[in-house]
C-alpha cells in the first residue's frame, strides 16, 4: 500500500481557513487528490454517497428544495428523495435527523439498496459505531478514493489496531472528500489515533490543522491533543501545561485533561502534585457525566484521597460512585471501600476527634449515597449519641429518628432478632433525649412502642425512664404502678415526689428513706426537704431531726437550711387564745412562707 504525506496547507484550504499563500502549496499526495474526478456522473460512488455534493452555504435552500420534491414525489420516487435528504443531513453532521429520515425509507431497487447501505453505514461510522461487516460496505469499494477514511473510522470504533495502522495515513488523505462539518467532527479522533499508534510526525502534522479551526484549537480538545503529542515526544512539562489549560472547560475533553493531570501527579507522587490533582479533579467532578470518563475521574479522586490520607474526601467520592454507578462491576469495590471509611469517619466523630459541625456536614452529604448500607443505622446512632452527650437534644432526637427510618429501610438486610434489638435500643435513646428536651408527652409515646424483655437490665432502664416521664406528665397512678425491681436513685425520687403530691406521707417517707440509705451520694437538699415535709406531716420527729442535722452536708445554701428549720419551727400555742400567741403564730407562718419564696422550692 502506498504511503502519503499530509499537506497541512491543502487540508487547511479544504477547511476554508488556510493562511494566505498556503492554499496553493502542493505535494505528491495533494496533486493526486486534486486530479481525482470524484463526483462526476460517470463515477458510481456518487450514486452511493458524496457528502461534498451539498454546498454548506446552501443547506437551507437544499432542505427546502428536497421538501418540495418530497411533496411532489409519488411511489418509488419518495425513497430516492429521502436518501438525498439523509445525505444532506450527514453533510452537516445532523446524525439524529439523518437516522430519522433513513428509518422510514424503503429502497425500491438493487441500486437503491446499495445507496441505502452506504448511507446507513456512514451514519453509524460518523456516530462512532462500528459496522458488523465493513468488508461488504459500499463505502469500502475499491473505486472510492475515500475508502481508507471510512476504514479508519471503523477501526477507531471497533478498536482494531491492525486495520487502523493500515489505513490511518490514507484516512487523513480521504478527508479531502468530506465537507467541513464532518472534518471538524472526526479530526480529533484521527489525531488521537495517530498518537495512540505513536506516529509522532503524523500526529504533529495533523495537530497543525487545528490552527485552521480556532474554536477547536483553543478548546479542551485542542489542549488535550497537544498535551498527548507532547507526552509522545517526552516533553512532560509542556504536556502538563496544555492539560492544565484544558481543565478550564466542561466537556469530555476537559474531563480527560483532568484525568491526564491526575495521572501525571500520581506518577510523580509528591505531596504538592497530589494536592494539585485533588483540586483539579474535585473542582470538575460534576462537570462531565454519563460515560466512563466520569467514573475514571471519581476513581482517580479516590486514589488521590487515599494517598493524602483524607478519609472524609474518599468517603464522599466513594459515595458518588455508588450512587452514580450502582450496577457497574467496579461499584462493588467502591461499596467495600466505603464500608471501611464509614467506620473510620464515624469512629473519629464518636471519639471526639472530629468537630460535631464538620461531622454533621459530611453526615448529611453522604445520607442519600449510603441509605441502603445495612451498617449505616449504627453509624447514625453514634452521631446521635455524641450530640446528646454534648447537650444537643434536638439534634439527637432528629438523628435517632433517622436511625429508626434507616432500620426500617434496611429491614431485609438485617437479621430479624438483631433488627428488633436495635429498634428497642434506639427507641429508648430517643425517649431519653425527648425527656431531656422537655418533650415529655412525646417521650411517653415513644416508650409505649418499646416491648422490653420480661427481665434484665434493659427492662429496668425502660421502666425507670417511663416512671420519670410519667411523673413529669402528671400521670401519678401510672407512675405508682410502674414496677422496677432494682430502682435507681432517679426512680426512687420520682416515686417519692408523686407520693408527696398525693399526700401519701408514710409511703413518701419510706421511698425517700430508701433513696437516702441506698444512694446517699445522690441524695440532694431538695430530696431532704420533701422527706422533711412528709416526716413532719406524720409526726416522725426522729426522721425530721436527722434530716435537719444532715442539711449542712447536703447544701451550702442558707435558704435551703433556713427553709428546713422553718418547717420544724414549733407552732405557737392558741389556747387560751391570746393576742401575743396569735401574733407569734402568724409571724412564724410568714417567715416560713418567705423562706419558701426565697428558696424557689
Amino acid at each position: 500500500m502506498p504511503t502519503h504525506r499530509i499537506s497541512v496547507a491543502f487540508l487547511a484550504a479544504v477547511l476554508g481557513t488556510a493562511p494566505l499563500g498556503l492554499a496553493t502549496a502542493k505535494t505528491d499526495m495533494t496533486q493526486d487528490l486534486a486530479t481525482a474526478q470524484f463526483g462526476t456522473p460517470e463515477d458510481t460512488s456518487r450514486k452511493d454517497l458524496d457528502l461534498r455534493h451539498w454546498p454548506e452555504n446552501m443547506f437551507r435552500d437544499n432542505v427546502a428544495m428536497l421538501i418540495r420534491e418530497l411533496s411532489d414525489a409519488h411511489g418509488p420516487e419518495k425513497p430516492a428523495v429521502m436518501m438525498n435528504l439523509t445525505e444532506l443531513y450527514l453533510s452537516q453532521m445532523l446524525l439524529f435527523e439523518a437516522e430519522t429520515a433513513l428509518a422510514g425509507t424503503r429502497p425500491q431497487s438493487q441500486k437503491m439498496n446499495q445507496r441505502y447501505r452506504a448511507l446507513k453505514d456512514a451514519t453509524a461510522l460518523l456516530a462512532g459505531r462500528p459496522l458488523a461487516d465493513i468488508t461488504t460496505s459500499p463505502l469500502t469499494f475499491e473505486m472510492r478514493p475515500d475508502r481508507s477514511f471510512w476504514l479508519t473510522l471503523h477501526a477507531i470504533a471497533a478498536s482494531d489496531p491492525k486495520l487502523l495502522k493500515e489505513n490511518l495515513a490514507l484516512g487523513f488523505a480521504g478527508m479531502v472528500y468530506q465537507p467541513r462539518p464532518v472534518l471538524r467532527a472526526v479530526l480529533p479522533s484521527f489525531i488521537e489515533a495517530a498518537i495512540a499508534l505513536e506516529k509522532s510526525q503524523l500526529a504533529n502534522q495533523a495537530i497543525q490543522l487545528l490552527d485552521a479551526i480556532p474554536d477547536l484549537a483553543q478548546s479542551p480538545v485542542g489542549y488535550f491533543l497537544r498535551g498527548r503529542a507532547a507526552l509522545l515526544e517526552g516533553n512532560q512539562k509542556t504536556a502538563l501545561g496544555f492539560f492544565f489549560e484544558g481543565t478550564n472547560g466542561w466537556d469530555r475533553y476537559a474531563a480527560r485533561c483532568r484525568l491526564a493531570v491526575a495521572e501525571m501527579a500520581l506518577e510523580n507522587g509528591a505531596h504538592g502534585a497530589l494536592l494539585a490533582a485533588r483540586d483539579v479533579l474535585s473542582e470538575g467532578v460534576d462537570s462531565w457525566r454519563g460515560d466512563k470518563y466520569e467514573f475514571e475521574i471519581l476513581d482517580s479522586l479516590t486514589v488521590v484521597y487515599r494517598r493524602l490520607g483524607d478519609h472524609r474526601g474518599g468517603l464522599l467520592t466513594y459515595g458518588q460512585i455508588v450512587a452514580r454507578f450502582p450496577l457497574d462491576e467496579k461499584a462493588q469495590l467502591a461499596r467495600d471501600e466505603a464500608e471501611k471509611l464509614l467506620d473510620k469517619v464515624y469512629d473519629e466523630g464518636a471519639a471526639g476527634n472530629l468537630a460535631l459541625a464538620e461531622w454533621m456536614e459530611i453526615h448529611l452529604r453522604i445520607q442519600p449515597m449510603f441509605r441502603t448500607f445495612a451498617r449505616l443505622p449504627d453509624h447514625v446512632e453514634k452521631l446521635a449519641d455524641r450530640a446528646l452527650k454534648l447537650g444537643g437534644t434536638s439534634l439527637a432526637i432528629t438523628e435517632y429518628r433517622r436511625t429508626l427510618s434507616l432500620l426500617d429501610l434496611n429491614a431485609n438486610r438485617i437479621p430479624a432478632d438483631e433488627l428488633t434489638e436495635k429498634r428497642m435500643r434506639v427507641l429508648y435513646k430517643l425517649a431519653n433525649a425527648q425527656n431531656q428536651a422537655g418533650q415529655y408527652f412525646d417521650a411517653r409515646d415513644t416508650l409505649s412502642q418499646i416491648d422490653p424483655a420480661e427481665d434484665g437490665k434493659f427492662r429496668e432502664k425502660v421502666y425507670s425512664l417511663k416512671a420519670k416521664v410519667l411523673a413529669e406528665t402528671g400521670d401519678a397512678d401510672l407512675v405508682l404502678r410502674t414496677y422496677v425491681a432494682n430502682p435507681d436513685a432517679e426512680h426512687l425520687r420520682n416515686i417519692g415526689k408523686v407520693l408527696v403530691q398525693e399526700e401519701k406521707w408514710h409511703e413518701a417517707v419510706t421511698f425517700y428513706d430508701r433513696l437516702w440509705a441506698g444512694h446517699s451520694d445522690e441524695f440532694t437538699a431538695e430530696d431532704a426537704t420533701y422527706l422533711l415535709i412528709a416526716a413532719r406531716r406524720i409526726g416522725d420527729t426522729s426522721t425530721a431531726n436527722a434530716v435537719i442535722a444532715s442539711f449542712p452536708g447536703l447544701t451550702q445554701s442558707s435558704g435551703w437550711i433556713n427553709l428546713a428549720k422553718g418547717i420544724l419551727e414549733p407552732a405557737a400555742g392558741i389556747m387560751p387564745l391570746r393576742e401575743d400567741a396569735a401574733s407569734r403564730r402568724l409571724e412564724s407562718l410568714e417567715r416560713t412562707l418567705q423562706k419558701v419564696k426565697d428558696s424557689g422550692f
